[in-house]
């Protein structure tokens, strides 16, 4: 325990190991979340557009929240905002949890609830839903705007890069255990395992002892709030190329999510009709490659410009895009089996993981680096407001377009949107000062 609090720990400090151990606790409940959730939609529904649906159902109420989230993150203590949206989230996913292993039968006046048909549970699912998404509107933008104050300037792309290798060992550990956990113990009980992983995330983030928010005394009003956020804007507006950069987020964003959440479960659920843990290989080979990203970004000295890593990575994630595209189509001609689909799959998705850490490690240190920490919560709210916001829009379209069209054609869709942004990328005269 010493070496994690001394100042030349691997975890930096006792403040950013109590963060760091709290998310990987909690991140691998989420990551079990995640694959069993999108999974489950689609067995009891059969449907790319109810699954498309329900993502969109938690992307609008996150949207919607978010602008206010980011100016109370810059107002309340940020390290409250983790550990009480942590809690929350724990509560609202065991109660599911107990509704879908039990199955009980209610009845609520005239009408009958019973909790083992399909229908109770996409509503359970769909309220689950609606409770995440509003504790993450307040969550991401407090753990994005707290890592400044836990770390000294010259550690955030050190902190940044664990952060990113946190994430890649979670979900190679999360997707393994997920396929695996799906099969032999079924979703009420992942529930139960992701509840109880964020009651104790929260826990150890209880006992983070820095101060994390600079004293407001003026009262929060309605015209103060959208004062304090529109700030927030002029702020994006006036640095020079962030604006041109939100754009070419919110283009990859609006791409990648229907990408991996609605189009790769889909094609393994319905088309190849895989087993779960098949899948999870997927995720496996992604997290493995921003790992080794993870490691390599961690030993270089940060760059004080993003555009360089921005437009390489954007350039590569649109050429596995196109990859991945190809060898769905060969797939459904018959061209090879799925031994080498897997292989195939396996190999691109490495790439691509590479490719987005290579990318999201130095924008994460920009954006922490030279946004005023004032304003850290609303520029990070604003830009996932911009960015997240044409997420639930373009997976519900993202769902129905799957059903009518060839998988193939969607994939070439996507492929075309990246060469799109990075085109954006490429050209931009702003965007190289950034």
């Amino acid at each position: 325990m010493i070496l994690l609090v001394s100042k030349q720990s691997f975890l930096i400090n006792r403040d950013y190991a109590l963060l760091f151990f709290g998310r990987l606790v909690s991140d691998l409940g989420h990551h079990l979340y995640n694959f069993a959730i999108g999974w489950y939609v689609l067995t009891i529904t059969n449907s790319a557009a109810q699954a498309g649906f329900y993502m969109a159902f938690g992307g609008i109420v996150y949207v919607v929240l978010i602008p206010i989230a980011g100016v109370l993150v810059d107002r309340l203590d940020r390290v409250k905002i983790i550990y009480v949206t942590d809690y929350i989230r724990g509560l609202s996913i065991l109660l599911a949890g107990v509704m879908i292993v039990f199955q009980p039968v209610i009845q609520i006046g005239g009408i009958v609830i019973d909790f083992a048909l399909p229908l109770p549970q996409l509503v359970l699912l769909y309220l689950t839903a609606f409770f995440f998404s509003v504790n993450g509107a307040m969550f991401s933008p407090a753990v994005t705007a707290v890592i400044p104050y836990i770390v000294k300037d010259e550690e955030l792309q050190r902190a940044n890069s664990l952060n990113a290798a946190l994430g890649a060992v979670v979900s190679i550990i999360g997707g393994l255990l997920a396929g695996l956990l799906y099969t032999t113990i079924g979703i009420g009980f992942i529930f139960l395992i992701t509840g109880t992983s964020y009651i104790l995330s929260a826990v150890s983030e209880m006992f983070i002892r820095m101060v994390s928010h600079e004293k407001n005394q003026n009262k929060l009003t309605l015209g103060l709030a959208m004062k304090e956020f529109g700030e927030g804007f002029a702020f994006i507006l006036q640095k020079q190329g962030m604006l041109i950069f939100v754009i070419v987020i919110l283009i990859i964003n609006m791409l990648a999510a229907p990408l991996f959440g609605v189009a790769q479960p889909y094609f393994f659920n319905q088309v190849v009709q895989s087993e779960p843990w098949i899948y999870s290989l997927i995720g496996f080979a992604f997290s493995l490659g921003s790992i080794v990203m993870a490691i390599l970004l961690s030993r270089r000295t940060p760059s004080t410009l993003v555009n360089r890593p921005l437009r390489r990575g954007l350039l590569g994630f649109t050429l596995g895009v196109a990859l991945n595209g190809f060898i769905v189509f060969t797939y459904e001609q018959g061209i090879f089996n799925i031994m080498t689909l897997v292989v195939l799959m396996l190999l691109v998705s490495f790439g691509i993981g590479i490719m987005i850490t290579y990318v999201n490690t130095p924008v994460g240190v920009a954006l922490q680096r030279y946004v005023p920490k004032d304003k850290l919560g609303r520029v990070n709210a604003i830009i996932n407001l911009m960015a997240i916001g044409v997420i639930p829009f373009s997976t519900a379209l993202a769902g129905v377009v799957i059903e009518n069209l060839p998988l193939p054609y969607f994939y070439l869709m996507v492929a075309l949107g990246m060469g799109i942004a990075s085109t954006i990328a490429y050209r931009s005269k702003s965007l190289r000062h950034f």
